[in-house]
């Protein structure tokens, strides 16, 4: 398979290798750069977000501050330009989805007017096509836990990120877990023009700070 092939290639050094449940992996490149291959080589991916914005959601002000702490000049910039260059995928026909919690733009990166600019991004976001961006509101009642971020590509893998590492998991069984486990989030969801009053929400409260 394309993603999983990827995945192994030599920049990835691989720490413990299973053939049935994925890889878990640390990086010698960044791994955004190796994530944009992926999406490259999925047609449908989505993506849940608890803690953060995602990563193909931010804007550069948001990532520079988000990277500020671990990396500074050349290495900084080289960072967000690999990020940045991963969102040349909202630009075509793959279909998209994409949902985060209110706790992700409650964390504050950088300061309140980066965090307008970004929930105000994330406000023209929703109308972009073959992009669904849904976000799960404070308010919403919902009756099971979120551990941890995690990515489907296609139905063919999951990818999951750790401080130092990442797995790649592409067992069917684990791979329909997280889907069903991605509709059940996204079923807590607000979308279209819902979710555009949550992001203008969260965006007039930073200014007010």
């Amino acid at each position: 398979m394309a993603v999983a092939r990827v995945a192994h290639q030599r920049e990835w050094q691989p720490k413990t290798l299973n053939p049935n449940n994925g890889w878990r992996c640390s990086a010698t490149v960044p791994p955004c750069c190796k994530l944009g291959r992926i999406e490259q080589d999925s047609d449908r991916c989505r993506y849940f977000g608890p803690t953060f914005v995602i990563g193909l959601c931010q804007t550069h002000d948001y990532l520079r501050a988000l990277f500020s702490r671990r990396y500074s000049g050349r290495e900084l910039d080289a960072m967000v330009a690999a990020r940045l260059a991963r969102q040349d995928v909202l630009d075509t026909d793959r279909d998209l989805h994409l949902l985060m919690t209110e706790g992700a733009l409650r964390w504050q990166i950088g300061s309140p007017q980066i965090m307008a600019q970004q929930a105000d991004h994330l406000a023209e976001m929703v109308s972009m096509p073959h992009v669904k961006l849904g976000i799960v509101p404070w308010t919403r009642a919902t009756d099971c836990p979120v551990i941890h971020a995690f990515q489907i590509y296609d139905d063919r893998a999951v990818m999951l990120n750790t401080e130092t590492a990442f797995a790649l998991i592409t067992d069917p069984r684990e791979v329909t877990d997280y889907a069903t486990r991605f509709e059940i989030y996204s079923s807590f969801g607000a979308y279209d023009v819902e979710a555009r009053a949550v992001f203008e929400r969260v965006a007039a409260e930073y200014r007010s700070l």
